[in-house]
């Protein structure tokens, strides 16, 4: 096991999932100042995702939640741009971000809330599977973010469907999370390969 796998760009997991209005999704993760080679700052990234289309409308069938370097927090809830909240301390440090169905918060280590926001109900579903740290948008990839992922579960109406760790595995070295849910390894999806972070147990 692995303490975290840290993206350069061009690295996903496909959860193999399709959200609706009841999912919910708890993310630990450290969006580092300092981007590894080939993850250049200033362009925005999502911590998960996955929508139809990216109109801004509800007809999006979008569960997502984005960010932008200079501070802008993005939480997505059956159509786009539903929430923008400003925050300026995310640098560096571990925050988790528990969006559950129509309610999002994002907090840190010391359980101060930068965000906490409840979106109008809605009710839909997604017609592809949830990405993370990305957005999978209709057939296509958008905007990794350059991340230190350090958990990741989804719920489907309460019920633990997902319980990702990191790790590398043991037959072949490859680095990825693994599911304790459905005992499966997920390996990268998109191009590359994860940068592995310490050692933590076994």
């Amino acid at each position: 096991m692995l303490e975290y796998i840290e993206t350069t760009w061009t690295q996903y997991i496909n959860t193999g999932f399709i959200p609706d209005q009841d999912t919910r999704v708890v993310m630990t993760y450290i969006f580092p100042s300092v981007a590894p080679a080939g993850a250049p700052l200033g362009a925005y990234g999502f911590l998960f995702g996955a929508r139809k289309n990216a109109n801004g409308s509800d007809s999006s069938q979008t569960f997502s939640a984005v960010y932008s370097t200079d501070g802008t927090f993005r939480s997505d809830y059956s159509r786009l741009y539903d929430i923008t909240s400003l925050t300026s301390d995310f640098y560096d440090q571990k925050l988790t971000i528990d969006q559950n169905k129509e309610t999002v918060k994002l907090y840190n280590e010391q359980n101060e809330y930068l965000v906490d926001y409840v979106h109008t109900k809605k009710y839909f579903q997604s017609e592809v599977t949830m990405y993370f740290p990305a957005a999978h948008t209709g057939n296509g990839l958008t905007a990794v973010a350059p991340l230190k992922i350090i958990d990741f579960k989804i719920y489907d109406n309460g019920i633990l469907v997902r319980d990702y760790i990191p790790v590398r595995q043991i037959s072949d070295g490859a680095i990825g999370m693994f599911d304790k849910v459905t005992q499966t390894f997920y390996g990268n999806a998109g191009t590359g390969s994860f940068i592995a972070g310490p050692v933590v147990g076994e």
